[in-house]
């Protein structure tokens, strides 16, 4: 797993997210246990990780870097 998505599953479990790894190795996201969206473990595709965090900013996730002042 690469740092970026390590990161970003410490943050969604903190955030209040279910984090669960699949038998193919990516990782379904789940809110309040309504089903959010799926995440590859590798950073393989540019826009799947893009429309993966769209998914989650839809759910509520509040993204740090994405932070204004």
């Amino acid at each position: 797993m690469d740092k970026a998505t390590n990161v970003l599953l410490r943050q969604l479990k903190t955030q209040g997210f279910d984090v669960k790894r699949t038998r193919s190795l990516h990782y379904m996201i789940r809110k309040g246990g309504k089903f959010v969206t799926i995440i590859g473990s590798t950073p393989s595709e540019y826009r799947g990780r893009q429309n993966g965090l769209a998914a989650l900013r839809r759910a509520g996730f509040v993204d740090p870097k994405r932070q204004t002042r």
